[in-house]
């Protein structure tokens, strides 16, 4: 087993060169913060850069599988806060329809630090789709997520048949990015029968309704749609899927 013993009373650039040399060494095991005059000022980014580093991926799974349809799937990248020189190369959304098959590369472009829409045409006949998000920086640093090499997300046609959904009302309603800033796009993912007129309502805390508007499809897929609030308070609210005999609720947090 090896360590590193980056520092020696320098700066953070010190200790992030030193993990980058140690990039390749076999067998290495972690950081070491050495001192010799006794100063902790740069604890905080020594323990960034041991744990971690740059490219930070945050994504959104997808909620559900609709085959023949544009799927979405939130992604954010923040860099290095502590490299003025930290830069985004690539990213890209890796995917496949069949155990087994190599995966598809789908780049997109990613603005540090921005929440990304990055859309996926899956394929008509898909009843299953795999995927994981990479990004990769100017220091020579990969990303994965989910973490580990044999690890993946995953939808499948047990989790999106309509048989299977739970809801005895015969509804279903989710809605991502939780929480939710103020502006940004709603999207949700929703099911309601077949001839029934869906309505979907969002209520803030005491009740009061803040927007309406009426869904259209009902019928024997999940159907998923991108919706512009109006600007709203921080807070708590709660969506509202209702048709004339039955209604489902879910919450949403925007800040």
């Amino acid at each position: 087993r090896q360590l590193s013993a980056p520092y020696y009373d320098r700066d953070e650039h010190q200790i992030r060169r030193w993990k980058e040399w140690t990039r390749e060494t076999p067998d290495f095991h972690g950081m070491m913060y050495t001192t010799w005059q006794r100063g902790y000022d740069h604890l905080e980014p020594f323990g960034d850069y041991a744990w971690t580093h740059a490219p930070h991926i945050y994504h959104t799974p997808a909620w559900g599988l609709n085959p023949g349809q544009q799927t979405l799937f939130w992604t954010m990248i923040r860099g290095d806060k502590w490299d003025p020189d930290w830069e985004l190369e690539a990213s890209a959304l890796h995917w496949r329809t069949r155990p087994g098959d190599p995966f598809q590369e789908l780049a997109f472009e990613a603005t540090p630090g921005q929440l990304e829409e990055v859309w996926l045409s899956v394929p008509e006949d898909a009843t299953w789709l795999q995927w994981y998000v990479t990004a990769t920086d100017n220091r020579g640093w990969t990303s994965r997520i989910p973490f580990a090499d044999t690890m993946y997300y995953e939808l499948g046609d047990i989790a999106t048949a309509v048989r299977s959904l739970p809801e005895e009302s015969g509804l279903h309603l989710a809605c991502y990015p939780q929480p939710l800033s103020s502006g940004q796009p709603l999207s949700i993912e929703w099911y309601a029968p077949a001839n029934t007129a869906a309505e979907l309502t969002v209520h803030d805390v005491l009740g009061r309704r803040v927007f309406r508007t009426t869904l259209s499809g009902t019928g024997e897929r999940l159907r998923s749609a991108q919706l512009r609030l109006p600007a709203l308070s921080a807070g708590m609210y709660v969506l509202r899927l209702t048709t004339g005999t039955a209604m489902r609720s879910a919450r949403i947090r925007i800040f």
